[in-house]
């Protein structure tokens, strides 16, 4: 069974939810085993921005999953991936927007970067930047202060990486029940 988590909207007044949006996310890993987080600055319908963000965004009519996270993650990080796992779901609402959000959360790996980005104009005036980490420095960031949208978004990260470590556990056990059947 697919694993799906609620997140509230803790930061801003509530509001009618009214409409709704289908995104995939990924946790992208390279070749040295740091996984990729977008830098997120600036000032926007939300406030000021100072966060961390996985790579993804909106699924387009007529694209499938997998379309989208190979078109997300060359447009935010000039890369092309293998979608290794499919993680899990993360509803949540951004009240400001009365919007709810369904996050699909990916597991990926990176076969090629370096390669060109294609921002929109909104992203261009947001984005400064992927940074490359270990997993503990991730989450060590991701629970530091930061503004209203940054800290809704870091808890989504958090959560995200709580369905990462699920994964490898399971894979971790399926591996351990394989060579007792040898």
């Amino acid at each position: 069974m697919d694993k799906v988590i609620y997140l509230e909207d803790k930061y801003f007044d509530k509001n009618v939810i009214t409409n709704e949006r289908h995104t995939v996310r990924v946790i992208i890993e390279n070749h040295d085993h740091l996984f990729g987080y977008l830098k997120i600055n600036g000032e926007d319908i939300f406030g000021y921005r100072n966060h961390l963000e996985s790579a993804g965004g909106g699924i387009e009519k007529g694209e499938s999953h997998i379309d989208a996270i190979h078109r997300e993650v060359m447009e935010e990080l000039g890369c092309t991936c293998e979608v290794c796992a499919y993680l899990g779901q993360i509803v949540h609402d951004f009240n400001i927007l009365s919007r709810r959000t369904y996050a699909n959360y990916y597991y990926v790996k990176v076969i090629d970067s370096n390669l060109d980005t294609h921002l929109t104009k909104m992203e261009e005036t947001l984005f400064n930047g992927v940074i490359w980490m270990n997993i503990e420095k991730i989450k060590e960031i991701l629970q530091e202060d930061t503004s209203n949208v940054g800290k809704l978004v870091h808890e989504r990260e958090l959560l995200a990486i709580t369905l990462f470590e699920d994964y490898l556990k399971k894979q971790e056990g399926e591996k351990d029940e394989q060579s007792c059947r040898i």
